[in-house]
């Protein structure tokens, strides 16, 4: 209701309050959700792996350097491009041609929970960042309802079902009626 009114505001501090309700972090139950668009942005970027054409080991393309190997004039006229991508495999030490390596691309699949949302989104001044606010504020606050559905059913889970030296006294006979 709020958003569709435009109350901005509101739908910040009903998340925030929703967010509250949680309880806090203990040891290994985590329930909250965070607000870290740097740590959200982190967890979300796509990975990829390089693949050995000698050994086919996979290597995460962050743990190997990518180097520019200058190409003679003659390799330069015949592929168009002055130098060539290479990597070497940590494991056999080959060199492998960057463009002809094959690449594995890692994507998390939606939907994806893993309780860190970024920060609500800033509005700035003009009328296209008007129109693209309302945009990012609905994307933003889909994305933190369903991180905090996540959160208390996570909650419900681990809690609903404990028994307590109390449950037996709640416990009633109900033949009476079933048989009835």
């Amino acid at each position: 209701m709020a958003l569709d009114k435009k109350m901005y505001r509101n739908c910040i501090g009903a998340i925030i309050s929703l967010n509250a309700e949680l309880p806090e972090d203990d040891g290994d139950k985590k329930y909250r959700i965070v607000f870290d668009s740097e740590q959200y942005y982190q967890k979300i970027k796509d990975s990829y792996l390089l693949v050995c054409t000698e050994c086919d080991k996979e290597t995460p393309k962050t743990s190997v350097q990518i180097l520019d190997i200058a190409l003679s004039q003659t390799e330069q006229i015949i592929l168009g491009y002055p130098t060539r991508k290479i990597w070497i495999c940590p494991k056999c030490k080959k060199e492998n041609d960057l463009k002809s390596s094959r690449i594995i691309k890692t994507t998390l699949q939606k939907p994806y929970y893993h309780r860190v949302v970024p920060e609500p989104p800033r509005q700035e001044f003009g009328l296209l960042s008007q129109l693209q606010f309302h945009k990012d504020m609905v994307e933003w606050v889909w994305l933190c309802l369903n991180s905090l559905e996540d959160g208390f059913t996570r909650f419900r889970d681990d809690n609903w079902n404990k028994k307590s030296e109390y449950d037996e006294l709640f416990d009633l006979d109900t033949t009476a009626e079933e048989s009835a």
